[in-house]
């Protein structure tokens, strides 16, 4: 297979895994009158992952692939900082105004996040827990996309020790 086509037949498979695993996150225990915009999120999940794969996991997979360091650990680490990093910082809870106030069921939990502008401890748990999702999300979907090159690759192989 052309090495450009194995690449983009990776990318694309990389792609549709974390969408899909996010919206079962989302999604699950929801009853079924809830899953009206289950569509929705998952397009704009695939968009978000689809720019994070070009943006970001891209050129990490050619360096590690240049550097011969394509392995289990360093895919799986690199592609969970892909997705924590930019998460991490696009939703650090910073101060607000003083007097906004925010709260939300949080698990079960009514939850204050804001009170009087400054984050609560739920504000930092609830970041926590959406970084570490979204460095999962990264994680799976960078180990996807190198097993599906590795495999495609594979295919090539078999074929050149055939002829």
């Amino acid at each position: 297979m052309n090495p450009g086509l194995r690449f983009f037949v990776a990318m694309v498979s990389a792609s549709f895994v974390a969408p899909a695993l996010f919206a079962v996150y989302v999604y699950s225990g929801a009853p079924g009158n809830q899953l009206n915009g289950l569509w929705f999120v998952v397009a704009i999940a695939w968009l978000v992952c689809l720019a994070h794969l070009l943006l970001i996991g891209a050129p990490v997979f050619m360096l590690l692939r240049r550097r011969d360091k394509l392995k289990l650990e360093t895919v799986s680490i690199s592609g969970f900082l892909a997705g924590v990093l930019p998460l991490g910082f696009l939703m650090y809870p910073s101060r607000h105004d003083e007097g906004y106030s925010s709260s939300a069921n949080w698990h079960g939990t009514y939850a204050t996040f804001y009170e009087n502008g400054e984050p609560t401890r739920y504000a930092w748990l609830s970041h926590i827990e959406s970084s570490l999702v979204f460095g999962i999300l990264g994680a799976v979907a960078a180990v996807v996309l190198w097993r599906v090159w590795a495999v495609l690759g594979s295919e090539q192989a078999d074929h050149a020790a055939d002829a």
